[in-house]
């Protein structure tokens, strides 16, 4: 079963979860690394918008203490809003398209991406959550990868995805 969370495309980057560091993307697309929290719990992340696509957008590129402090493990993007300003840490970029994970963008309609992704683990009004895993095998050592998908959804279009994967001994 192929793992849902395991890569980002962003124009000609290829963001491979638990693989790109933050500083990789930071040399190819510029930014700032900012961090929230402390110790164990702290979070680093570099953010981008593009606001003059079709469906404007926000993206957060996320690491955390557990991989290292710079290892991508997980992102943010949603669209948005019309005159919107994100915070201060996120810089502008002159995308030529919109990221896309698991062959879904941002705005497309409901049918479709279950067509693309197949049916939600869990689904309540105006969200979807869609969880994969399978063992794999290091040195002799089981270990469970898991990617989780989390979709909002408006008026039956996706309005926002959060992705993230993780690996642990099985």
């Amino acid at each position: 079963m192929e793992l849902l969370a395991s890569a980002l495309d962003l124009n000609d980057l290829h963001i491979v979860l638990q693989s790109t560091s933050l500083r990789q993307v930071q040399e190819r697309l510029g930014g700032s690394v900012s961090q929230q929290g402390d110790a164990g719990v702290a979070v680093r992340s570099l953010c981008y918008y593009q606001p003059h696509s079709a469906n404007p957008w926000v993206l957060w590129l996320e690491s955390s203490e557990l991989y290292r402090g710079d290892v991508i493990h997980g992102f943010r993007l949603a669209r948005l809003a019309a005159g919107a300003q994100p915070d201060a840490s996120c810089i502008p970029m002159r995308a030529r398209s919109d990221p896309v994970l698991a062959g879904v963008r941002l705005g497309e309609p409901q049918e479709q991406l279950i067509a693309t992704l197949g049916p939600p683990a869990n689904e309540t009004p105006g969200t979807l959550l869609f969880l994969r895993a399978r063992l794999i095998e290091i040195e002799e050592t089981l270990f469970t990868v898991s990617s989780r998908v989390f979709i909002r959804l408006r008026a039956g279009q996706v309005e926002s995805i959060e992705a993230s994967k993780s690996t642990s001994i099985a």
